[in-house]
């Protein structure tokens, strides 16, 4: 699904913009597979913020680049905390 609109700049001209953000969203069962974990627990830690997720509607969603982003960090992270 491909997303067109138009945004009003600060001068008042408009200027069209598009987005697919579909392209970039992933399913739980695939963050599941990314994590190595089990889809109930992907589901479990975006409840708790553990993992980037957004709502729309009623529906939790997960983009692809920001649990890669995650994950980088989270590996970053526990490489720094090592001796």
């Amino acid at each position: 699904m491909r997303l067109t609109g138009h945004i009003r700049n600060p001068d008042f001209t408009s200027t069209r913009i598009e987005s697919n953000p579909a392209s970039d969203e992933i399913t739980a069962e695939t963050v599941a597979a990314i994590l190595k974990i089990k889809p109930s627990t992907v589901a479990d830690w975006a409840r708790r913020g553990i993992i980037p997720s957004y709502k729309v509607g009623k529906f939790r969603r997960y983009s692809r680049t920001d649990i890669l982003e995650w994950t980088r960090a989270k590996r970053a992270a526990s490489r720094s905390d090592s001796p």
